[in-house]
């Protein structure tokens, strides 16, 4: 069948208490998403998979993946992964949000924007690309397990871009504060990273 997008914008979006994952979409098509919350679910927050096809994954507004047994957000894409505002603290056995798009057969971007935060989890922010990452004021510390942020774009063919604006702190993390791998140029700006 043909792809079909899966968009989910307006309205009020929780996905909470859940004995499993508490938001799971398959997808061909693009997903776009606002305004969502998943938290305290058995499983992962959200989990966003559309590799079957080649659309893009787009979360606005504030989105909220805390307190979940696992990873609070979990994406696999072969386009673009965009998201403002992510909130994903506490999640205890995995990644606050874990972004892949490394698959994409191009170098497809990943960018945060807004305000980020991921404290208290597994491990924070882990991002694979083959794109360009491009990350506004990331909070990422206290994370117990991993790293406070891993990003990983080694594999671009074109030396895809590393870049950090804002103020971002990387604080009292078990394994390291903040890790890229990249073949391409890395800009960092107004970087705490302490106690790690």
């Amino acid at each position: 069948p043909a792809a079909k997008n899966v968009t989910l914008t307006s309205g009020t979006f929780e996905f909470n208490d859940n004995g499993d994952t508490g938001l799971v979409i398959w997808s061909k098509g693009a997903i776009t998403l606002q305004d969502i919350t998943a938290n305290h679910n058995a499983t992962d927050g959200a989990y966003l998979d559309n590799l079957a096809g080649t659309g893009n994954v787009t979360l606005t507004g504030t989105n909220i993946f805390s307190e979940n047994v696992n990873g609070g957000l979990v994406v696999w894409s072969k386009g673009s992964i965009s998201a403002s505002n992510l909130i994903a603290n506490a999640n205890d056995g995995l990644w606050g949000a874990n972004l892949h798009n490394n698959a994409a057969t191009g170098s497809m971007p990943v960018t945060l924007t807004g305000s980020n935060e991921f404290k208290f989890n597994g491990g924070g922010l882990r991002i694979q690309s083959n794109g360009a990452i491009t990350l506004n004021n990331i909070v990422a510390s206290n994370n117990h397990n991993y790293n406070g942020v891993w990003l990983v774009n080694d594999s671009s063919t074109v030396n895809s871009s590393v870049t950090l604006t804002g103020t971002n702190i990387f604080n009292d993390n078990n394994y390291g504060g903040i890790n890229i791998y990249s073949k391409g140029i890395i800009s960092l700006n107004n970087v705490n990273a302490n106690g790690n």
